[in-house]
């Protein structure tokens, strides 16, 4: 799904109408309709994307799709990873290697399940 359309379905889920959602988060209600009709590009800033998911209530799975989505549209890393990969270099090593051994999708599934598991023994 795209990034807009995504947006737009959560705002009527929650239902809120374009125009007092956009002064909520602070935008323009023009500027929000062509967000949602992908005539502009989504917002690339925490910030904007952060308050976009505090007014809507997201869950952590809409959150991250949220900015998953708005990076995608914009061929960037996601707003909220990129501070942490900033503040962390050995995930940037990490990734490095993942991409040199050819590390796919099922690769990661794995490294994710097996964080879950650690996080379930570590008790947090």
């Amino acid at each position: 799904m795209e990034f807009g359309k995504y947006l737009k379905a959560l705002r009527l889920k929650k239902g809120l109408i374009a125009q007092t959602f956009a002064e909520r988060i602070g935008l323009n209600p023009s500027h929000l309709s062509d967000i949602e009709a992908g005539r502009r590009l989504p917002p690339d800033d925490f910030g904007m994307l952060d308050a976009i998911s505090k007014h809507l209530g997201l869950s952590e799975f809409e959150r991250h799709e949220l900015f998953d989505l708005a990076a995608e549209k914009r061929e960037i890393t996601p707003p909220d990873l990129s501070k942490y990969i900033s503040a962390n270099k050995q995930v940037t090593v990490f990734l490095r290697k993942a991409e040199a051994k050819g590390y796919k999708g099922k690769d990661f599934r794995e490294l994710s399940k097996f964080l879950d598991e650690k996080k379930r023994s570590d008790g947090s």
